[in-house]
């Protein structure tokens, strides 16, 4: 009989009356391992997928290819609740462990949640090397933790695999980590994968730490190609040739009105502007791959050399501009404590007086008011135009610059806010606005 050593990761196997009982009774000694006949291994189902291969092929390998992997129980059905600390401290107790465990508990409680530490239901328990998974996830399985929650295995499985380093499980289709492209026993986080330029093949290191919650683009470029011209070109007419589009599907809708895109254009000298000589078409989007993609707006279309593509690029963004150009008056201005705690002075008083809530309950303010001998219409909801005041626009790049965009978008959008817009203000884009100018309600009630 041919003895291999395997890890004890498979389903419980009688050894009662077989040759192997007499190991059962050294109960003294813990083994790591147990020992199988190759005729009982036909029946061991473990991850590596060693039943599959022929008994030649299997009697060859004289260490499974599961070493150095680790794995644990993983489990739904808990709380979902967000006293994380508190369920964890619960269910890594000495009670609630025998309760739900038994003799053999686990050593560590993996977890899952969301944002603001919110628990999703699903945990990994891991236990000590040498313990026999199959037992303790049928010990598991279907076990009553509370009145409401009832514990079953993650899709049926006894185990899953987990980072040799972190012990995160290696899954990322339901919350787990991206097992690395070094080591498949690692995750992406603990052992980041290289990455691989898509024009030369050469590996170059990661520039940031790996964040699993942040896309990742598929094709990269090292320096020297992410700067040349020319290696991305015959990568284009190369490795890309099979995508033959001679143009992009994607359906361009225009951001401005026809009188600003005009009024745009005369500001841009009347012409395309000429791409710079450090220009690459991998600069002009911000993944490769939408380049190779013919419905994208980014595409690059088949047979245009680079020069040819960073030219038509111009002149797509100049026939479509995506915003109005104002004047820079505003930094000449120095905003000072004063001048912002003023700016707001006016206009909370000037809200209160009104009854003023939101753009939607607006209370007793006026929606069409007089100025400079235009007519100014109240925007009806929230919006993405900004007041045209040059010490206004001066307070809002200030506090763009300080908060990232958060000013502009919780608080700006909300304002009171005039246009001279002829167009339909309700669907609160550019271009079904029109073209015109605006004044908040600070502002446009300024002496």
């Amino acid at each position: 009989m041919v003895q291999i050593s395997i890890p004890c990761l498979g389903h419980k196997i009688n050894h009662s009356h077989n040759r192997l009982g007499k190991n059962k009774k050294k109960k003294k000694k813990k083994r790591t391992f147990f020992f199988y006949s190759s005729k009982e291994l036909k029946k061991f189902e473990i991850p590596n997928g060693l039943r599959k291969h022929q008994k030649s092929n299997i009697l060859k390998r004289t260490m499974p290819s599961t070493l150095g992997k680790k794995f644990g129980v993983a489990v739904v059905g808990l709380p979902v609740t967000e006293k994380f600390v508190k369920l964890r401290r619960f269910l890594t107790s000495e009670k609630t462990s025998v309760r739900l465990w038994g003799e053999i508990c686990p050593r560590e409680v993996i977890l899952f949640s969301q944002k603001w530490k919110e628990t999703t239901g699903v945990a990994v328990f891991l236990f000590e090397e040498g313990v026999c998974l199959d037992g303790r996830g049928d010990a598991i399985n279907g076990g009553r933790l509370d009145k409401k929650h009832t514990i079953f295995l993650k899709e049926g499985k006894n185990y899953v695999q987990v980072c040799s380093s972190c012990s995160c499980p290696l899954d990322n289709d339901w919350g787990g980590c991206k097992p690395s492209g070094v080591d498949s026993n690692s995750c992406e986080k603990c052992l980041p994968s290289p990455y691989i330029c898509c024009c030369c093949l050469s590996e170059f290191p990661r520039t940031e730490e790996y964040d699993e919650d942040c896309f990742e683009p598929d094709l990269y470029a090292c320096d020297t190609c992410q700067r040349d011209r020319s290696k991305q070109e015959e990568w284009r007419n190369t490795v890309c040739a099979d995508v033959k589009d001679t143009e992009s599907s994607y359906v361009v809708n225009l951001y401005l009105s026809d009188e600003a895109i005009e009024i745009e254009k005369e500001i841009m000298g009347g012409e395309p502007r000429k791409p710079l000589e450090e220009d690459t078409p991998f600069m002009y989007s911000y993944m490769i791959e939408e380049l190779i993609n013919p419905k994208s707006d980014h595409y690059w279309p088949y047979g245009m050399s680079a020069h040819e593509y960073l030219e038509y690029r111009q002149k797509k963004w100049y026939d479509n501009p995506m915003e109005e150009t104002t004047s820079g008056e505003w930094e000449e201005i120095d905003v000072t404590k004063e001048i912002i705690e003023d700016y707001w002075k006016r206009m909370t008083d000037l809200q209160e007086k009104y009854g003023f809530k939101s753009l939607k309950d607006p209370g007793d303010l006026p929606t069409i008011l007089e100025k400079d001998g235009h007519k100014h219409t109240l925007f009806p909801d929230i919006h993405g135009a900004t007041c045209d005041n040059v010490t206004c626009r001066a307070i809002n790049n200030l506090q763009g610059d300080l908060d990232g965009g958060g000013y502009a978008a919780l608080v700006l959008t909300g304002l009171p806010l005039y246009t001279t817009r002829k167009g339909d203000l309700s669907k609160g884009n550019a271009r079904d606005a029109g073209y015109g100018h605006e004044y908040c309600l600070a502002c446009i009630m300024k002496d």
